[in-house]
């Protein structure tokens, strides 16, 4: 009898940990859902300023950081020269590279978003060139091809992409350019143009 008791005893609390892990599941799967469907509608209305609040709040989270860089890719495709100080300005550059500097290695989604954000950042703009560069983000994109770029298409377009970019105006952005030398990106991104040639 009391062996039977024990084995139901366990098998009670067994069961009440398995609940409570899956309520726990449930709450952050519905909290994440809440935070994917605020950022899709920071695309649509251009606020920098809750992007970068969700990128922040949620750091340790990568698919909060995925979809941070994702909505500051999509907003800054099409976006004018002073929306894109204004991203910069609310913290952008520093939290893209921050995600790809904690989740590079190892998640591609924000390996494809975060080159895809610097990138379109940078675009004409001679200050988030700068800034990316000092926060190290010309070695970051330059890593992320090493690891990714012979394998996923989209990580090769964003992180060459990101790349001309940053590299692109020679007497204001020597530093990037530099970096990018000494990061060894020219074998890299002939390498990913050969891998990925369309």
């Amino acid at each position: 009898a009391e062996a039977k008791k024990a084995k139901e005893e366990a098998e009670a609390k067994k069961a009440k940990a398995e609940a409570e892990a899956k309520a726990k599941e449930d709450t952050r799967t519905a909290r994440l859902r809440e935070i994917r469907e605020r950022l899709h509608g920071c695309e649509e209305s251009g606020d920098c300023a809750a992007v970068v609040a969700a990128m922040r709040a949620d750091a340790g989270e990568a698919r909060v950081q995925e979809w941070g860089c994702q909505a500051v890719r999509v907003m800054m495709t099409t976006s004018d020269a002073e929306k894109r100080k204004e991203m910069a300005a609310a913290g952008a550059v520093e939290l893209v590279v921050a995600a790809l500097k904690r989740f590079g290695a190892e998640d591609i989604e924000v390996v494809k978003q975060g080159c895809g954000a610097l990138q379109n950042v940078c675009s004409g703009n001679a200050d988030n060139k700068k800034a990316i560069a000092s926060a190290g983000g010309v070695e970051l994109v330059v890593a992320a091809l090493r690891a990714h770029g012979g394998a996923h298409a989209e990580v090769a377009k964003n992180g060459c992409g990101a790349l001309l970019g940053l590299c692109w105006d020679t007497t204001a952005n020597a530093a990037a350019i530099a970096a990018a030398v000494s990061a060894g990106a020219v074998p890299l991104v002939e390498a990913a143009v050969r891998a990925h040639p369309s």
